[in-house]
């Protein structure tokens, strides 16, 4: 008597699933957009970046600010010195190197920068300039 060798592909028992009636769960408000057919029509018609034409440019002489690496090499730096901050510093300016650089750049925070510590109060190092001793009332040093 022939042994018989098992395989999955024999006996199988056939099923399919009948679908007439159903309403659909796919959502059909956007079958025209996704339609290849419109998509081509759509190239030729008015060009492949479609999505690029959206906003107008921006036209001026921005030739003083120097090129793109330059300008992504000063943001890095930025971002470098402010991740050097202490962690206290950093969280006081909701960890927005934005706000720290506005903040430096107000001359009218220079107490607010002593308390925090990013100056040292030119009266406590002996170093600053005394008073109003070597500039004279007018204000022109060479009257002196």
């Amino acid at each position: 008597m022939p042994k018989k060798i098992a395989s999955r592909w024999k006996n199988k028992i056939k099923s399919s699933v009948d679908f007439t009636g159903d309403v659909g769960k796919t959502k059909q408000s956007m079958k025209d957009e996704c339609d290849i057919n419109n998509i081509v029509k759509k190239y030729t018609e008015r060009g492949f970046a479609t999505h690029m034409n959206k906003s107008q440019g921006v036209y001026g002489d921005f030739t003083s600010l120097g090129g793109f690496k330059e300008a992504m090499d000063t943001v890095l730096a930025g971002k470098a010195a402010f991740a050097s901050l202490p962690s206290k510093l950093r969280t006081y300016f909701e960890n927005d190197p934005e706000k720290f650089i506005n903040f430096m750049n107000e001359p009218n925070n220079i107490d607010e920068k002593i308390k925090l510590g990013l100056l040292q109060d030119r009266k406590d190092d002996g170093i600053g300039i005394d008073s109003d001793a070597d500039v004279p009332k007018d204000g022109n040093a060479e009257s002196a």
